[in-house]
């Protein structure tokens, strides 16, 4: 799993952060200011697996809030159509050309329909850029999804952060069955918290801001085979107004969410690896060598 970034303002001190864990990390071209270069080259040196992503769901959401429009109506734009594009295209080229090289992968800008998505990789493939595609299940289409998996090596999956709860369930559903097609095929969701659904079906890599729970909403929970079973008393939240510094203050509690984040992960994978050591009968041709592929990516 990817942590992902959310406050430009302190992007510096939460890549400090990400490396007291060597925590795998996403992180947005809007939110990347040019101060926070040096510390994405060391964590990058530091062997952290760094997913750059274009930023344009932030700018999708800020034009559905002005426009009063539905999400998928603002994803679906021509690019051309949306205030502040051509400032994060060129902010989105630039950091893929200081660290495309560098990092686990670079996901395109997927804004507009099918079409435009495929003309903006061209126009990247023309600046010597290969992004990750994005595939939208409730707007592209399944010939479409066909058409990524047959020509990459890595898709993202979107549409999932801004979904009612049976909605992305079914669209996790749908992903891992379409993945049965293609075992091959490493499939990332976007904006996408793992939970106890992924016992069941495993997926390749996702992201989530969800470790900043003890800042942004009800307090730092813990988990037992990814599903939360308990808020932590109030000892162990965040208290607002405190000083960043302080025990209850926000990089301690930032501390705890990437420490909870690391411990997750570390036991998702320790679980295929357990899975695949003694299930490899039981679980057919494909789930097995994916789920000995997922418990050695670290």
């Amino acid at each position: 799993m990817f942590i992902s970034w959310l406050q430009r303002s302190r992007t510096g001190q939460w890549l400090r952060l990400a490396g007291t864990c060597l925590i795998n990390i996403l992180i947005p071209a809007n939110e990347m200011s040019t101060v926070a270069y040096d510390g994405l080259h060391r964590l990058i040196d530091d062997g952290v697996k760094v997913l750059l992503d274009s930023g344009v769901f932030w700018l999708a959401t800020r034009h559905r809030k002005k426009m009063d429009i539905s999400m998928e109506e603002s994803i679906g734009l021509p690019p051309d159509q949306l205030d502040g594009y051509d400032w994060l295209w060129d902010r989105y080229v630039a950091l893929v050309k200081e660290f495309g090289d560098k990092v686990w992968g670079y996901v395109e800008v997927d804004q507009g329909g099918t079409a435009q998505k495929r003309e903006t990789r061209k126009r990247l493939a023309d600046l010597g850029i290969s992004p990750i595609p994005v595939y939208h299940p409730l707007g592209d289409g399944w010939d479409y999804f066909d058409e990524l998996a047959e020509s990459y090596d890595r898709i993202c999956f979107s549409n999932l952060s801004s979904a009612a709860i049976p909605v992305r369930q079914r669209l996790v559903a749908t992903a891992y069955d379409r993945h049965l097609k293609y075992p091959d095929l490493w499939i990332h969701l976007l904006g996408f918290t793992p939970c106890d659904w992924n016992i069941g079906m495993p997926m390749d890599s996702s992201d989530s801001s969800s470790w900043m729970r003890g800042v942004r909403w009800d307090g730092h929970s813990e988990e037992s085979m990814m599903r939360r079973f308990s808020t932590m008393p109030r000892n162990f939240q965040y208290r607002l107004g405190s000083d960043r510094a302080d025990d209850d203050g926000w990089v301690a509690q930032q501390r705890m969410g990437v420490l909870a984040q690391h411990i997750q992960q570390q036991g998702s994978l320790d679980y295929l690896k357990r899975l695949a050591a003694i299930g490899g009968e039981s679980l057919d041709k494909s789930n097995a060598s994916r789920a000995i592929s997922l418990a050695t990516w670290k």
